[in-house]
């Protein structure tokens, strides 16, 4: 991962997380974690890379905390 220059968010691939838990493509598994996990992601599919999410990092570390262990159990709970 870059080292973020100047922004709040982070960009990062997620193909192999969306390959493990048996998702389609990136759009359908941000839609799964926000309804399952309550965790907001933006696909990269609208910035041109299909691959990756946008997530802010604009709050509290405890939020950061909370949002990236809900990922973990989801991803988790739908690994193949």
């Amino acid at each position: 991962m870059r080292e973020a220059k100047g922004a709040f968010y982070l960009f990062p691939n997620v193909s192999e997380a969306v390959k493990l838990t048996g998702f389609a493509d990136v759009d359908t598994w941000v839609e799964a974690i926000l309804e399952e996990e309550k965790v907001a992601l933006v696909p990269g599919s609208g910035f041109g890379a299909p691959d990756n999410v946008r997530l802010s990092y604009a709050t509290s570390l405890d939020a950061i905390e909370e949002a990236l262990s809900r990922i973990d159990r989801f991803v988790r709970a739908h690994t193949k």
